[in-house]
Order: structure tokens, then sequence, then C-alpha cells
């Protein structure tokens, strides 16, 4: 278990570090274009297309949409962000992640059961799967230009808002006999009558689709806060790139549980890393 949960630590700072170098790449182009711009007045000596500064900023008009995958420790999710507003140090987001406990390890059954149904891969002892919706607001505290205006700037931001989240019951194709001793296949789930097949390994066939159970899903509100740190290249254009890392911390109201052996938590906090493409227009 040790093992897994250092490879999930590597995987993660391994995944950064290669999306740090993809926004690297992309950098020079965007300074070449930047320092075009750049007009300096000879009687001064000072460069006109300076930045804006924050009053100026705060004056102008920004439309901005974008999409953007994320790591996290604890499973994988995207987002959209959307902003309408007069400055740019706001928008809206909606997030969706799935979410996984560091105890999972996945089985497979040998050919033998085969007779029984499909041989599909699954986690002793997973009694839910777990999904988070997330509604909230992203504030941008401060920004600063690595380069010059239209590179890349470096950005501190906070979000938080609402959220969502479901429980799906995990069922599972179990071997049981019938009253002739007779065995055959059933499907079903933890909180049914056959709780005990269910965490007895020697019954597991392997897992059901993963439709069963989408109706007994559960529904858990809650809130999120997630601070970030973000390197933003825009190139000087109408294209967007965003590189983060942050961690996200969520709370609901009711205890979640994944793993029927593991208790339940309120309480969830996640490293992640992502990227995130889109466009952006500013009057």
């Amino acid at each position: 278990m040790t093992n897994d949960i250092e490879f999930t630590k590597f995987s993660s700072i391994f995944c950064f570090a290669f999306l740090f170098s993809l926004c690297a790449r992309g950098q020079a182009p965007a300074v070449r274009n930047a320092l075009k711009k750049v007009e300096y007045d000879a009687n001064l000596g000072s460069v006109l297309d300076a930045p804006r500064s924050p009053k100026q900023r705060s004056a102008a008009k920004t439309k901005e949409f974008s999409t953007g995958l994320f790591l996290y420790a604890d499973g994988v999710g995207g987002n959209i962000r959307l902003a309408l507003n007069d400055n740019h140090y706001g928008s809206w987001r909606l997030g969706f992640r799935s979410i996984q406990h560091e105890k999972e390890v996945k089985q497979r059954k040998g050919p033998e059961f085969r007779e029984y149904g499909l041989l599909r891969p699954y986690v002793f002892g997973k009694i839910n799967c777990l999904y988070e919706l997330q509604l909230g607001y992203d504030i941008d505290v401060f920004e600063l230009p690595l380069i010059v205006e239209g590179a890349s700037v470096l950005t501190f931001s906070f979000s938080g808002g609402a959220v969502v989240r479901a429980e799906k019951p995990v069922y599972l194709l179990l071997l049981v006999e019938d009253s002739s001793q007779n065995r055959h296949a059933i499907s079903a789930s933890y909180f049914g009558s056959n709780s005990e097949n269910y965490l007895n390994n020697s019954n597991i066939i392997g897992a059901d689709r993963w439709m069963k159970g989408v109706s007994e899903s559960k529904i858990h509100p809650g809130f999120y806060f997630e601070p970030a740190l973000a390197i933003m290249l825009s190139g000087g254009g109408r294209y967007v790139t965003r590189c983060l890392v942050g961690v996200n911390f969520s709370y609901s109201i009711k205890p979640v549980q994944i793993l029927a052996l593991h208790r339940g938590k309120n309480f969830l906090t996640t490293f992640m890393v992502g990227i995130s493409f889109g466009l952006k227009h500013t009057e």
C-alpha cells in the first residue's frame, strides 16, 4: 500500500513538471510577440506599452471562456471557467471530479469464473463510487508579470463555492448457492441482504455494469475552498493557457464512505495539478 501512495505522489509531481514544460515551450513565441509591441519615448526613455495599473485593469471589460483537465491525488476531474465581468479578477467555475480512496487496489478473477459472467475488474471492499460537482467563483488576488505584458503572468487565486457529492452504490457479481446447493451468479450491493457475501473475496466474480445503482445514489451538499498558483500564458492575443498547482478542500454535511472497512469522512483534502485552455477578450 505504501508503494501505491508513493507512486501517486510521484505521478502528481511528474505531471506538474510535464505541464510546466509545456508552458515553458509556449513562452518563447509569446515573448517575441510582446517585445515587438514595446515602444520607447525618445525624450523620456520610458516604455509606452508598459503593463496597465490595477486601476486601469479594473476599468477594463473582460470576457473569457476556458476548459481544463486536472489530476488530483485522489482522482481526476475537469472544469469550465466563464468570465463576463467588468474586470478580469474573477470568473465563475463549474467543476467535476471523481474521488478514489488511497487504499483502492483493482483485482480480476481468473478464467475459471468466466462461465458465470464477464470478468470485469473490481476493488475488494469498495461499496460506493464517489463523485463531486463544484460551482464557485475564482478571484485573482494578484498578478505578477514574469517578463512583459502579453508574455506570461504569475497569479495567485482563491476559489470557493458550493459542492454536491454523489455516492453511487457499487454492484458486484457474486456467487451464491440456492436451496439445491447449485451455485449461480447474482448482482448485489453491500447495502442489500448479501452484505456478507459482498466482503467474501472467494464469492466475487467481478464488477457489474457501472450504470447499476445510479438511481440509488445519495446526494450530500457542502462547500469547497481551493487556493492555487498559476502561470498564465496569453501570448498577447486572444488565446490563454493556464498551468495550475494547488490544494482542494471540500466538506459535506454528511460523511461519505468509499470502502467498507474505512470510516466515512466529511472533510476531504487533496493536492491537484492541471492545465486549461481558452479564449479571452479584453476591451
